[in-house]
């Protein structure tokens, strides 16, 4: 019990030390979604995501992915994949 009082007491000192990124209002949105396909093991995985900024007036970021995974073994998995990430550029004065 003490542990865990020690661990709790220590990430919350940690946060509060922590700098916020700004006070700027934004929004993260990511979507995926996975399907096994037919042969044992292999599996395809997809997402796209948005970025907003600026209290929503603007967009940040946008991408796309697509990977494929297969489980060689219960304790091991390879996969590749592939994201496409699309910068928006904000002109500043």
């Amino acid at each position: 019990m003490i542990k865990l009082r020690s661990i709790i007491s220590a990430l919350l000192i940690a946060c509060a030390l922590l700098p916020a990124q700004a006070d700027d209002f934004g929004l993260w949105t990511e979507a995926s979604a996975s399907q096994k396909l037919g042969l044992t093991g292999l599996k395809l995985d997809g997402n796209i995501g948005f970025r907003a900024n600026n209290h929503w007036k603007s967009g940040d970021r946008g991408n796309v992915g697509l990977g494929l995974s297969y489980d060689m073994l219960p304790f091991l998995e390879v996969a590749g994949a592939y994201n496409f990430i699309y910068s928006y550029s904000h002109a500043t004065c």
